[in-house]
């Protein structure tokens, strides 16, 4: 009866259109930006760096609308790029916080590159943009007092010193890279009085450009300073702003209180933020609405689908949520073009959304995660199951990294409730049991899935099947480790000697054993799922703390191995705390230069 029962399930089996992916390998990645073409296709900057946080270098990866990279350029330059768009021909353009642009071609060929901002101080750049004949247009800011400028451009007086000036930097490249077309700045001329506190940079900054279809440039920056250049009416306003240049570079507009991000849509009106809210202005600068979001948030990105309808990204503090949003850390929304209301607002886990998005001429949104996770999001499909991503159950941060034996969580939403686990099928590629074994499937809810990572190879792909709903494979990286400590809601690690939780109200004593309890910290598949294991000595794994201020190295393990009672992929270790210590002090769990997030354990006398 089983085994008919599963040939029967596996026919009525559906693939979901969108997905998530994972573009890290043996190392880290750190998403910076994110654009996509007429055909779907998905383009990614991504820092890369070890384990223990040294940069190793930059790529730019093509991911077709299956998850394939199908491109991948190592950037071997001197710094990463921070800003991406691409255009109607797939040529792609990036920016870089040294003043660096460049222009690849659709197989990743270096067509042009050229350094913009100056020479005789520091430049960056924060954002490029392409109109519909191919020339390029940047921002960022500048210092550099030989900034090239032309004739009828804002030219905005810059300092490099102790205390420099810093000015938003703009500038239109012809198609070839051959010619600058304009470039200029705007600076304040004041910096903010402070009374007391000491001077700083004063530093007015372009940070995203959009351009309308009769070549006019829409420049959103911030300025610390007062009395921006070019008799700007706003002489004592600071802060965000909106600034419009011509398609000769002149000054058109420039008004404060509008920022962050800009963008257009077919009819050259314009969509920026305003205080907790976005705005839809006319090519004039009218305002056609203005939305509310969310008190206390941080705007990452904004783009207009080809239905007028409005997305945004960003990270959420705290505040009082309205418009619908839940709970979380950081959130998605789409309002209506008519700017009535919200189509969608959601909150979604950490790096999830905190690398941009993008939108392409499907109305098809793609999403970048700042720890390298990649998704696509297609609004006729919002209630189907998606992943957003994995960590391991102790903690950590969201990605798309797993080690043999680690417990994992996988985050998403409409997985459907615990009565679905029956249905829900697991499967590792290049896993030695595939599907995986029911038992090692530990939790199932509408946004969480727990499961024990069963032995893989070097890399693998994650297949999910919900209720007959196939989720595209997820790519993932595998490592030797990935040691996390569980934590009580006490923000305690641990168990003390009598078998009490550690808490602030309920110490340890000094010189008495605490058990703490991780996962992914190492054992093959056989004894992680299946029976007792010890590692003499503690040679697995180095447990380090830092107290009375300061690091004070490992602490006597008498202990490390299979937590009893528990699942095998538990790990318990005993620590000793040290009898000179009466204070509250971090441990982390250590292998291979992996470390685990510190877990306080609680002492007193």
């Amino acid at each position: 009866m089983k085994f008919c029962a599963l040939i029967l399930f596996s026919t009525l089996v559906v693939s979901a259109a969108d997905f998530t992916t994972y573009i890290g390998d043996d190392l880290l990645s750190h998403t910076s930006a994110i654009a996509t073409d007429s055909s779907g296709n998905t383009y990614v900057l991504s820092a890369r760096g070890t384990a223990l946080g040294q940069p190793v270098g930059c790529r730019l990866i093509k991911l077709d609308t299956s998850a394939a990279a199908v491109l991948t350029v190592d950037l071997n330059q001197g710094r990463c790029p921070n800003g991406l768009t691409v255009d109607k021909a797939a040529n792609t353009y990036t920016v870089d916080s040294g003043g660096s642009l460049m222009k690849l071609d659709p197989h990743g060929a270096v067509l042009f590159s050229m350094h913009l901002g100056g020479t005789q101080g520091s430049s960056m750049l924060n954002a490029v943009a392409v109109d519909s004949n191919g020339a390029v247009y940047v921002t960022g800011q500048t210092d550099a007092p030989d900034y090239q400028h032309t004739a009828g451009a804002p030219q905005g007086v810059v300092l490099a010193d102790q205390y420099p000036i810093y000015g938003a930097f703009f500038a239109k490249i012809s198609p070839a890279g051959d010619k600058i077309l304009y470039a200029g700045a705007v600076a304040a001329t004041m910096t903010v009085p402070c009374g007391p506190c000491h001077p700083s940079a004063n530093i007015t900054s372009g940070m995203a450009i959009a351009i309308d279809a009769a070549g006019n440039a829409y420049i959103a920056g911030n300025t610390n300073g007062l009395g921006l250049t070019e008799g700007t009416p706003n002489a004592t306003q600071s802060g965000n702003f909106l600034m419009k240049l011509d398609p000769t570079g002149a000054l058109s507009n420039l008004t404060f209180g509008f920022g962050g991000a800009v963008a257009i849509d077919s009819a050259n009106d314009v969509y920026t933020f305003i205080a907790n809210g976005v705005t839809k202005l006319n090519p004039n600068g009218g305002t056609i609405w203005q939305v509310p979001t969310l008190h206390d948030s941080t705007a990452v990105s904004l783009v207009v689908d080809p239905a007028g309808n409005v997305w945004i990204s960003g990270t959420a503090s705290s505040g009082t949520p309205i418009a619908g949003f839940p709970n979380g850390p950081e959130y998605l929304a789409e309002i209506n073009s008519s700017g009535s209301g919200f189509v969608l607002a959601e909150r979604r886990p950490a790096n999830t959304v905190d690398g941009g998005l993008a939108v392409d001429s499907n109305g098809v949104v793609h999403l970048a995660g700042g720890t390298g996770l990649i998704s696509t999001f297609s609004p006729s499909e919002s209630q189907a199951p998606h992943i957003f991503g994995i960590a391991n159950a102790a903690g950590g941060v969201l990605a798309g990294r797993v080690a043999a034996g680690e417990i994992i969580s996988i985050y998403g939403e409409h997985f459907g409730s615990a009565a679905n686990q029956a249905n829900t099928i697991l499967s590792f590629e290049g896993a030695l049991q595939t599907p995986s074994p029911p038992e090692n499937v530990l939790f199932v809810s509408d946004t969480q899935i727990n499961v024990i990572v069963p032995y893989v190879y070097s890399s693998t792909a994650l297949q999910l099947t919900i209720n007959g709903v196939a989720l595209r494979p997820l790519h993932l990286a595998v490592q030797n480790f990935a040691p996390e400590i569980f934590q009580l809601s006490s923000g305690s690690a641990g168990i003390n000697q009598d078998g009490t939780l550690n808490s602030q109200t309920n110490p340890a004593k000094p010189g008495s054993f605490v058990s703490i309890y991780a996962s992914g910290v190492g054992g093959n598949d056989s004894v992680i799922w299946k029976g007792p294991y010890e590692y003499p000595s503690c040679l697995c794994a180095v447990i380090g703390a830092t107290y009375n201020d300061s690091w004070n190295g490992s602490l006597y393990v008498p202990y490390f191995g299979a937590a009893p009672g528990l699942i095998g992929a538990v790990t318990q270790v005993n620590v000793q705390t040290p009898p000179a210590v009466v204070q509250p002090f971090s441990v982390w769990l250590e292998r291979e230069g992996i470390l685990s997030d510190p877990a306080r354990i609680w002492v007193a006398p």
